[in-house]
């Protein structure tokens, strides 16, 4: 049975960052993503009530 090969520490720790910064960005996504539905809420609730009084 081969030994597993070391790995390179420098290409440890770019693909660390790598998928820090991946993981960072899902974050700020999300989060905007969110933040959008609630303003799309809003605007909906908004909309409704101006064309309330209209409908029939």
């Amino acid at each position: 049975m081969e030994r597993p090969k070391k790995q390179n520490t420098r290409e440890v720790a770019y693909l660390k960052n790598l998928h820090d910064d991946v993981a960072s960005q899902i974050r700020t996504f999300e989060f905007n993503l969110k933040m959008e539905t609630i303003i799309i809420s809003d605007v909906n609730d908004i909309l409704q009530h101006i064309i309330q009084p209209y409908a029939l």
